[in-house]
């Protein structure tokens, strides 16, 4: 009987630790994946920024200004929208490209946005 208790014991105390480092493996895993978008969440807020100074100097000054061409190493790109009217939207989208069946969506998992709204 004491042999059972015994090994019950350290079945117990063996599944706790392993819990325990699996979700302390978890943890960090998203802490890591956190850190490396970084650099991607900068690019797509300049990018959308960059959408931003387009539309408004296509609207204000030159509407057949071409928009930016942002470079392949970059990984980002933006989908400006709107008028002085109402509003204009930027959406800036950085890192690596992503499957979607929804094309006005970006291709990119990392995206940030600016609005203008005029009143």
């Amino acid at each position: 009987m004491k042999g059972q208790v015994m090994l019950l014991t350290v079945l117990l105390i063996s599944g706790t630790i392993l819990g325990a480092t699996t979700i302390a493996g978890l943890l960090m895993l998203y802490q890591i994946r956190q850190a490396t978008n970084v650099g991607y969440s900068l690019q797509a807020l300049f990018a959308a920024d960059s959408g931003v100074e387009w539309k408004l100097y296509q609207e204000l000054q030159d509407p057949s200004y071409s928009a930016p061409i942002m470079s392949p190493e970059s990984n980002s790109n933006f989908i400006a929208s709107g008028n002085l009217k109402d509003s204009i939207t930027s959406v800036g989208c950085a890192g690596p490209l992503v499957l979607s069946n929804n094309p006005k969506l970006c291709p990119r998992p990392i995206t940030r946005a600016f609005q203008l709204i005029f009143e």
